[in-house]
């Protein structure tokens, strides 16, 4: 006897994404905006049924917290494009890592000796050497860099003579 069910079946069988596979970090310059990054259009991930595949992705540039003037390293999710016969259940996304480098600019913007200009002060000069009278009781240094990862030292020194060297 013949039955008159009919089951339909899929051509395509349904998988999940098991993982996403990392990125390799990018270093940018500092000051790169957002915008400005060369972020992969495509992600590579592993499926449950062993095969691995790319597929298209969608940075999120609005829910991260990359500052494009602070050297650090920041997190750029996105979503992956997927098609119709591939699910995601446990919502897997795409993660990148993005250093911001630090300036390598020592330079001083300012140098200031007991609230006075230094005289003969040049940004690209690193290292001063100042004399002082005899009489002098308190210098009072006041440097300021472009980069705030760059550091003065106030080297050696006695009443008279004073040396500062940036780094």
């Amino acid at each position: 006897m013949e039955s008159d069910l009919s089951a339909s079946a899929s051509a395509t069988p349904y998988t999940n994404v098991a993982e996403v596979l990392a990125f390799a970090p990018i270093q940018v310059a500092k000051g790169t905006k957002l915008e400005e990054l060369s972020l992969p259009a495509e992600v590579q991930a592993r499926l449950t049924d062993g095969s691995e595949q790319e597929f298209p992705v969608r940075w999120d540039l609005v829910n991260t917290d990359y500052d494009p003037g602070q050297a650090g390293a920041y997190a750029v999710t996105g979503e992956l494009q997927l098609p119709g016969y591939i699910r995601n259940p446990h919502h897997l996304h795409a993660e990148l890592t993005v250093s911001v480098l630090p300036d390598n600019d020592a330079k001083l913007r300012n140098i200031q000796l007991n609230g006075e200009q230094l005289q003969g002060f040049k940004p690209e000069i690193y290292t001063y050497s100042v004399r002082f009278p005899y009489t002098t009781e308190q210098i009072t240094v006041t440097a300021v860099t472009y980069e705030p990862g760059a550091t003065f030292e106030i080297v050696g020194g006695n009443s008279q003579r004073l040396q500062l060297v940036v780094t």
